[in-house]
């Protein structure tokens, strides 16, 4: 409402500015050992070329967590699952209760990235997708090999990530639905999907096996631009407002002179 009075102002008034764009700078957080499969977790040592990267294009990697609660969530711009497990023993499906946080918190502006893999994480995988996203993201069971991102004009594909390979191995894939396709296998069934859920967004990846270390750089680009991209929680005061509200006291007074 403030940002529409200033700029109402400024038109009757013949002015014209650019209101500075927001910080993409995000924070980060994702799954830790508990609840991923090995070490596939952003501050577990698979992941280490993704942390990385992200830390390097300005993005900061908080501590991972256990346990999805309100107050992480509060502090993120992206959660990322990680590569989810299927032992019993740190299972990595989802609880109503994160179900219910996450649902929330993505219908506000968040972007929940979830890690896939082949046939036998679908169980895992489904337990995040369905509830948030109505089925639309649902896994199915396949062990796909080879794939290409997507060719079109798209953010989360900007730096070289279109049209290249994904070098998925045994990935999973995904049922047809309305959602945006970045991503297929050679056989051109949907390898990585995106849906829009309220003001935020669910990516779904059927490997989360491509963003390990040593894999293509453009792949973690990727997740660099889902960064890039993201609902960023502090929207900064714009640099030239003061000289703007300056500006429309001026006028006011010179008005005021004026009718006087």
């Amino acid at each position: 409402m403030f940002k529409t009075f200033i700029s109402t102002v400024a038109l009757c008034a013949g002015l014209t500015f650019s209101v500075a764009s927001p910080s993409t700078a995000a924070v980060i957080g994702s799954f830790d050992e508990t609840r991923t499969y090995q070490h596939y977790y952003l501050t577990g040592t698979d992941y280490s070329d993704l942390k990385l990267a992200l830390e390097t294009a300005g993005h900061r990697v908080v501590a991972a967590t256990g346990v999805v609660t309100e107050s992480y969530l509060s502090g993120l711009d992206v959660f990322f699952t990680g590569g989810l497990d299927i032992d019993p023993a740190s299972p990595g499906t989802a609880t109503m209760t994160e179900l219910m946080l996450l649902k929330s918190w993505v219908m506000a502006g968040g972007t929940l990235v979830v890690g896939g893999d082949n046939s036998n994480f679908t169980k895992a995988t489904n337990s995040w997708l369905r509830p948030i996203t109505a089925s639309m993201l649902e896994m199915s069971g396949g062990n796909v090999s080879d794939g290409t991102w997507a060719a079109g004009p798209d953010p989360l594909l900007a730096g070289g990530v279109a049209g290249s390979s994904l070098g998925f191995v045994e990935g999973g894939l995904f049922a047809s639905g309305s959602y945006d396709s970045l991503a297929s296998y050679k056989t051109g069934v949907t390898a990585i999907a995106r849906l829009g859920v309220g003001q935020g967004s669910v990516i779904a990846l059927g490997d989360a096996n491509f963003l390990q270390n040593g894999t293509s750089p453009t792949n973690r680009q990727f997740i660099v631009n889902v960064a890039d991209n993201a609902r960023v929680s502090i929207v900064p005061l714009p640099a030239g407002l003061p000289l703007l509200l300056a500006g429309i006291a001026a006028l006011a007074l010179l008005r005021r002179r004026k009718v006087a």
